[in-house]
């Protein structure tokens, strides 16, 4: 290390406890980036559970959004995976567990239903799904560790990740907790424009900030620097000073200097040229020496210059077309050659230089160099929709630019998120009036989607002619699918699948896989609504192959292949489901995936908890509704969708494991849901299920009068729908034998009988179903008793562990996250 750097950081450590904000300031190549890893490593040193955070701005990735933080988070994650042993930490909890109606209040109180009350939960600090992912993982990392965080190259840093920087400093003490003791260091060149100069100045008005400078290098600090970089040869005191008047200071210029001597023993320059040229020179020189291999690693840093100062080996090696071995014998000779380091996954040019000489070089054939990267883009990271738009505006290629152009702005509005940095999106599809009056026509389709407007976004649509290009007709066709899905009109849903049929073949939609998956999920609960469940195991194959091939480099693969896993019970028995579901929650719950993904992991553990039930299990599905419980009371800064169904669930498994009382159940079930239930299909499950409440509580009159109401309000006319009717028909008819209206509830539970063609457990339904009607010959409902179990008990010869749920004598209705992703 040398004098000057050695220099600041006894300034910095004289200073630490000053104030948690310093910034450094120093020209290129004056040695700030070798000063910031130095005291993370220093940081680190001191205990082994301190965590940095090393945020690096790059001067050719201003344009991708939260570039600094996706890099940081990279790869930070595996090294603090921690498995979680769900049995043993439901035992622990359970002792201290509020009761269930202390809990839904606690749900009101903390806004888990209202929609004007959420400010305490992140959702309303942060802009977008993107944000809520990085400070998710950020506080993973970071929760009950001492935590620094260095951000080098800051003029450089993408205007989102100023602006996420911004929020974690302003709310660090509030919302952001886990940060409250964390020390920020910034270093920022004072050679290079400084177009994040008005950030800086917020900071400083609004914290206390300390400020560091590293003066300009001299002349003994360049001995110094030819002694650090271990000179070998003895060089002629003219020269030196010619050496130090060329580099100006640049510690990496420097370096190559001595490299080059050390090898030959002389250093020839032409008189003014620039740092940057004879660093050229320089590499050029040495890469030459290295015959064809030396053109292979130029070729390679080309391509690398593209990616960032950082690359995953991966994505070169898709770019270069090479193997993994010759890939690996490439960067290891780059390491030696000092042009590059790496680790097991990535490699990194070892300045910002180096990599803008290799930039520069590709520049000549920057059209064929952006074509290959477009294409290496498309297939790692598909939804990556505004890096392609730039990928392929630079290859020249028009078509495709405008294409991707409008799936930037539509993956906006369809995760209701306004990225600033997209503006030049909407501004380069403005140009064209075909792709601007479409991009204006789903704007509004998904405003009026998200206000449940649904007839309204049917309307909009029609104005999209059939002439763009299938990607872009495929979102219309998609958003119009999920429209129908919401209606209890046969047609309707039936029309929502054949919308979607032309684009089963991922090629169909020129093999756009993010899209293509979208739109095969929703394909695939489409089917399962209409009863087509082989078509549905079909495409759940079909995903399971195409998430499989993703695996080796697809952090987002085995995500999906798990929320796949989480949707099994639309499909399969449930005793298959579970196993399917708990390897999902199993995944889930580990403590790097359940703190990245709470919403993923409260989807998942609610359809486990369902699917339990319906398997008899139900000590165990008791046991996880408390464990979701709690997980929901420490994670309240989280916005869970469609709280109903959790809530639905979550109370009949505490009635089914005998831990709340029926008139509790009722009063909660009425407290909750009395003016929050919405007009979808979810609704008629849960009236079902508060008019059994009804009849357990034995108020018949009540519950024929909502189980009426519905059985007159939704048509009947096929089976398609079954698992709506089943519910209604089951229930009504057990309430109309209450109320001694026999000949009527028997000829519900007949018509029933011939409508099971595509019911889910068609079996158990219809072997419950006979029995009912016996029980009404034998006049057992007309005598007012408890029947809850009475058909279990009946029928022994179907006595399996599901029997006990679905030999329940009403029928209850569970409900699952089967349409989320």
């Amino acid at each position: 290390m040398l004098t000057i750097q050695k220099n600041i950081i006894d300034e910095l450590n004289a200073e630490w406890n000053d104030s948690e904000i310093h910034i450094i300031y120093g020209k290129s190549g004056c040695g700030k980036s070798y000063l910031a890893q130095e005291i993370i490593a220093q940081f680190q040193a001191e205990q082994s559970k301190n965590i940095a955070f090393y945020l690096q701005g790059d001067s050719l990735c201003e344009n991708r959004e939260y570039y600094a933080f996706k890099e940081c988070l990279s790869d930070k994650l595996d090294k603090y995976y921690k498995k979680i042993d769900n049995k043993k930490l439901t035992s622990n909890i359970i002792k201290e567990i509020p009761t269930a109606g202390e809990f839904l209040n606690f749900l009101y109180e903390n806004a888990m239903f209202a929609k004007d009350k959420k400010q305490e939960q992140l959702s309303y600090i942060l802009d977008n799904s993107t944000e809520m992912d990085i400070i998710l993982k950020m506080r993973f990392l970071a929760q009950s560790r001492k935590s620094l965080v260095v951000v080098d190259n800051f003029q450089y840093l993408d205007i989102k990740s100023i602006e996420l920087l911004n929020i974690i400093l302003e709310f660090r003490k509030s919302s952001f907790a886990f940060f409250k003791d964390t020390i920020f260091l910034l270093f920022i060149t004072t050679d290079e424009s400084q177009t994040q100069e008005s950030f800086i100045n917020k900071i400083l008005k609004r914290e206390k900030a300390n400020k560091y400078y590293f003066p300009d290098m001299e002349y003994s600090d360049f001995l110094e620097a030819l002694n650090e970089f271990d000179n070998k040869k003895d060089i002629d005191e003219h020269i030196k000073k010619i050496i130090y008047k060329l580099s100006s200071g640049h510690l990496e210029v420097i370096k190559n200097i001595v490299k080059k001597i050390n090898s030959s023993g002389d250093f020839t320059y032409n008189e003014g040229d620039s740092k940057e040229k004879i660093l050229d020179s320089l590499i050029q020189e040495r890469l030459q020496g290295l015959g064809d291999v030396g053109k292979q690693i130029s070729e390679l840093l080309k391509y690398a210059s593209f990616i960032g100062l950082s690359f995953p080996k991966y994505e070169v090696e898709r770019l270069i077309e090479c193997s993994h071995i010759e890939l690996s014998n490439l960067i290891d000779k780059s390491d030696e050659i000092c042009l590059t380091t790496s680790d097991k996954k990535n490699a990194h040019f070892t300045h910002d230089l180096i990599r803008m000489i290799f930039a520069f070089r590709a520049k000549k054939d920057k059209a064929i160099y952006s074509s290959k990267m477009a294409v290496c883009v498309k297939e790692l990271y598909p939804s990556e929709y505004y890096q392609r738009m730039e990928y392929e505006l630079n290859s020249g290629n028009d078509r495709n630019s405008y294409i991707m152009a409008s799936l930037a702005l539509l993956q906006d509005f369809r995760l209701r998120e306004k990225n600033i940095s997209h503006n030049s999106a909407r501004s380069f599809t403005s140009i064209n009036p075909l792709y601007n009056s479409y991009i204006e026509v789903m704007e509004k389709a998904f405003e009026k989607y998200y206000t449940q407007k649904y007839f309204d976004v049917i309307k909009i649509l029609e104005k999209i002619e059939p002439i763009l290009p299938v990607e872009l007709l495929a979102e219309k066709d998609l958003l119009l699918s999920l429209v129908l899905t919401k209606t209890l009109n046969q047609m309707d849903r039936i029309k929502a699948l054949e919308i979607l049929k032309p684009y089963r073949l991922i090629s169909s939609v020129n093999n756009e896989f993010d899209l293509w998956l979208r739109i095969m999920m929703t394909y695939m609960t489409s089917s399962i609504h209409l009863g087509q469940r082989n078509e549905a195991l079909h495409i759940e194959k079909e995903l399971y192959i195409q998430l499989s091939s993703k695996l080796g480099y697809d952090d987002n693969a085995i995500k999906y292949i798990n929320i796949l896993r989480r949707r099994s019970n639309a499909i399969h028995d449930c005793n298959i489901s579970k196993e399917y579901m708990r390897s999902s929650v199993d995944y889930f719950a580990n403590m790097n995936c359940k703190e990245i993904y709470p919403v993923q992991y409260f989807l998942c553990l609610n359809n486990y908890i369902g699917v339990l039930c319906q398997c008899g299990d139900f000590g165990d599905a008791g046991e996880y509704a408390i464990l979701l419980q709690h997980f929901i009371m420490h994670h309240r800064d989280i916005q869970y969708p469609r709280m109903e169904i959790f809530v639905n669930n979550y109370l009949l498994a505490l009635l089914f494991s005998n831990k709340i009382s029926t008139e509790k159940c009722l009063e909660i079930y009425n407290n909750t849901f009395g003016d929050n239930l919405r007009d979808n299909a979810d609704q008629v499950f849960l009236l079902c299920n508060l008019s059994v409440l009804y009849m357990r509580m034995h108020k018949y009159e009540s519950a024929y009068k909502i189980l009426d109401n519905l059985y007159n309000n939704i048509n009947f006319n096929n089976d398609n729908e079954a698992m709506y009717a089943i519910s209604i028909r089951i229930n009504l008819a057990i309430a109309l034998a209450y109320i001694s209206q026999t000949d009527k509830a028997k000829n519900i539970l007949n018509d029933c009988l011939e409508n099971l063609q595509s019911a889910n457990y068609k079996i158990y339904i219809e072997q419950k179903i006979l029995l009912l009607i016996e029980f009404i010959d034998k006049n057992s409902f007309q005598e007012h008793i408890d029947v809850e179990d009475s058909l279990f008990n009946e029928c022994s010869f179907y006595q399996d562990n599901s029997w006990k749920f679905f030999g329940k004598t009403f029928h209850y209705s569970l409900l699952f996250y089967w349409s989320d992703l």
